[in-house]
């Protein structure tokens, strides 16, 4: 392959040192088959740019000069003297190696190193091995664990998490089962896509829901009732009349000076005539809270799938902060747990019992807003689930949860 010729200006419009200049002027003369001093420096002025502060400089010097390669040499370095080169610090070495990560997209995918295909993650194995090497900690398990733990997760599960040295953690990422990987990457990929896909599909429909205008009042009214957090019943479509209240009776109130309070009274209410019916959504309304069901995929329980939750939750948080969950804001499922709207338990995820006979410690039960998500997606869309498969609830001593029932 024949090299890119190099013309020197000897100001900023160079590309490149120099000194890089002089090494390739050099490797010119040789290919050429010139090696003759006189010859060398009378040459040296076609790789200069016409007009260029070089060209001047070239054209300001002695007979002597121009006809010596070795006098003119000196007078380059002269002129041009060599830039002092920076040397990295060991901790900023070790942080550049702590900082090479590699990305879930690029895995199974192959690249050009020195001309030759390889696969990513092989590449950036080696490249790897080269700063630990450059930081002198390749025969040390230094920083290993916290390159590792920046894995993509469905690498990280083909490695394993001890390793002795670097040359050991490099080997096992060269040495992955490449059909295991693809497929996994792969998996992974497409999770993300229909992900993606639903989150745009639950923006459309979210779009659609906020400039309905053709609705009558009471219909939207009656909508936003039944998607209110904590409402298992709305109110019904017939009219109804308002309950009457009972006289008013003011209970006396001691006063207290060590607890001065303010003049308040209670009022005893009748109680509701008419049981609150709760009816599921319609329409558009209901498009839109399913999908918001589907938005963050289900993980299994298995180590990597443990990994994708927490990453899930971390980012709810990051993204929402530590708010009570609506029905706007979708949370993660645990890890091998029922279907929402399945009939499981909104505190354990399981079924085969309700939730006020939930037997699961308190340390094991659904985090609170999890236990709130699952009530919510059954409050406005009912048992939509009801025949996806059943979870049981098994404790370390193989004893089975008993009972049966939906949600709460």
């Amino acid at each position: 392959m024949t090299e890119e010729t190099i013309i020197f200006c000897g100001d900023s419009n160079d590309t490149t040192s120099p000194q890089n200049f002089i090494s390739f002027f050099m490797r010119s003369m040789i290919a050429a088959g010139c090696n003759d001093d006189t010859k060398m420096a009378r040459n040296f002025k076609y790789y200069l740019r016409t007009g260029s502060e070089a060209d001047e400089w070239y054209q300001n010097l002695g007979a002597l000069e121009q006809n010596s390669w070795c006098l003119l040499e000196a007078e380059f370095n002269r002129q041009w003297e060599p830039v002092a080169i920076v040397k990295k610090t060991q901790q900023e070495k070790e942080q550049e190696l702590s900082k090479c990560k590699l990305e879930m997209d690029e895995l199974g995918k192959t690249i050009k190193v020195g001309g030759l295909d390889t696969y990513t993650h092989v590449a950036w194995a080696a490249k790897v091995l080269r700063l630990a090497k450059d930081a002198q900690v390749e025969k040390t398990n230094n920083l290993i664990w916290f390159v590792r733990d920046n894995l993509p997760s469905v690498l990280k599960d083909l490695v394993p998490a001890t390793h002795n040295t670097w040359f050991d953690f490099t080997k096992a990422i060269t040495d992955v089962p490449l059909e295991k990987l693809k497929e996994k990457a792969e998996k992974e990929r497409k999770s993300q896509e229909d992900s993606n896909k639903l989150k745009i599909r639950l923006q459309q429909l979210e779009r659609q829901v906020a400039t309905q205008r053709t609705a009558p009042v009471d219909d939207l009214v009656a909508q936003v009732q039944r998607m209110t957090i904590g409402n298992n019943t709305n109110q019904s479509r017939a009219p109804v009349a308002p309950a009457q209240r009972a006289p008013v009776t003011p209970t006396p109130i001691t006063h207290n000076p060590l607890n001065p309070i303010r003049n308040i009274r209670y009022v005893r209410q009748q109680p509701r005539t008419q049981q609150q019916q709760r009816q599921p959504l319609t329409g558009e309304a209901r498009q839109l809270m399913i999908a918001r069901t589907t938005l963050l995929p289900q993980h299994e329980d298995t180590p990597s799938g443990r990994i994708a939750y927490d990453a899930q939750v971390r980012e709810w948080l990051a993204t929402h902060g530590d708010v009570r969950v609506t029905e706007h804001t979708p949370y993660p499922l645990r890890p091998g747990t029922g279907m929402v709207c399945s009939g499981e338990c909104f505190r354990c995820g399981g079924h085969e019992h309700l939730s006020r006979d939930c037997v699961v410690p308190d340390e094991s039960k659904l985090p609170q807003k999890e236990t709130l998500w699952r009530s919510i997606c059954f409050t406005t869309l009912g048992s939509m689930n009801r025949n996806a498969p059943r979870v049981m609830v098994v404790f370390a001593d193989e004893e089975e949860s008993q009972g049966n029932g939906e949600g709460l």
